[in-house]
């Protein structure tokens, strides 16, 4: 493994972490805010009857998870895609060829 990889999982590593972490936290804030909800008086809101007519009409939308999946499937999809098309640029543009570096400019004498 090349350094860069090296750097690169690790850094990796670290936003994963940190990641998982807040989740883990933003999860247990939730927890606790539906506790409380459970206990607040909330008024409820009437639906008018235009609205509550429409509503058996209209499709059912999808469950917050089954628009979590979807998105993921789609994404790593395009990821692979993205990936397929970058490697098959990199092998036609063939191997790199170093470059020397210019010589640094010489200060004129004032």
């Amino acid at each position: 493994m090349t350094s860069y990889e090296k750097i690169t999982r690790r850094i990796g590593d670290q936003s994963v972490g940190a990641l998982e972490r807040t989740g883990e936290a933003l999860a247990g804030v939730t927890k606790r805010l539906a506790d409380v909800r459970g206990r607040v008086d909330v008024p409820q809101v009437k639906v008018p009857g235009q609205l509550a007519r429409l509503q058996g009409t209209l499709p059912a939308l999808p469950k917050p998870s089954e628009v979590i999946e979807a998105n993921l499937e789609l994404t790593t999809r395009l990821l692979a895609a993205q990936k397929a098309v970058t490697l098959k640029v990199l092998a036609a543009a063939g191997p790199v060829k170093p470059v020397a570096a210019p010589a640094p400019a010489r200060k004129s004498a004032k």
